[in-house]
């Protein structure tokens, strides 16, 4: 009886596990550029194509391992300046599709970084065939300047960093297999006939 009623929860956890989540996602993220490291983490909801992750927060921004101002402002470069492009923030996890601009303040972004596989900051900016490009301000550069380099997908890391409600519930399903053996162990064999 009581294994029944212990399969029967793993089933429902099985279930809760397995079931797609439209929910926003913490995922920890890393570029290397040329002149250092830009991390953080990218708080979003990953796409039904399990690679595009819509951005509606970037949280504790560091470069090289030290912690930079808040960039509470989060769009595209495209939208920045008004011009035709990608309007919603995105990173992908392969790092083919990353546009985003994280700014320290609204109006004019004077300070952060982004990600513009777009091209919009070498079409619209430089005036030049569009080209995906990644820069920082100055707290994100190791200096007093801004910085621009060529964007290169080989340069992103992204993985999700699992919930507590995740660890929760993979420890009860662990719980549960272990009392689940543990009480078929303990049943007595059935007499032979």
């Amino acid at each position: 009886m009581a294994t029944k009623w212990v399969f029967a929860a793993l089933s429902a956890i099985g279930s809760m596990v397995a079931a797609p989540a439209a929910q926003a996602a913490l995922y920890d993220f890393t570029y290397t550029a040329s002149w250092g490291v830009v991390s953080g983490a990218v708080s979003g909801v990953l796409q039904p194509d399990n690679n595009t992750i819509i951005v509606s927060a970037i949280l504790n921004p560091e470069f090289d391992g030290v912690p930079g101002p808040a960039v509470p402002v989060i769009t595209t470069l495209a939208d920045y300046f008004g011009v035709a492009g990608p309007t919603t923030p995105e990173v992908t996890i392969d790092g083919t599709n990353n546009n985003v601009l994280a700014c320290t303040t609204t109006g004019t972004c004077g300070d952060g970084f982004f990600f513009d596989s777009a091209g919009i900051y070498t079409s619209y900016v430089l005036g030049t065939t569009p080209a995906p490009y990644f820069a920082v301000g100055p707290s994100y550069s190791g200096g007093s300047t801004a910085l621009y380099e060529p964007y290169s997908a080989a340069n992103w890391s992204i993985v999700v960093v699992p919930e507590p409600a995740t660890w929760t519930m993979m420890l009860v399903a662990m719980g549960s297999l272990g009392l689940a053996m543990r009480l078929r162990r303990n049943r007595p064999g059935l007499a032979a006939a």
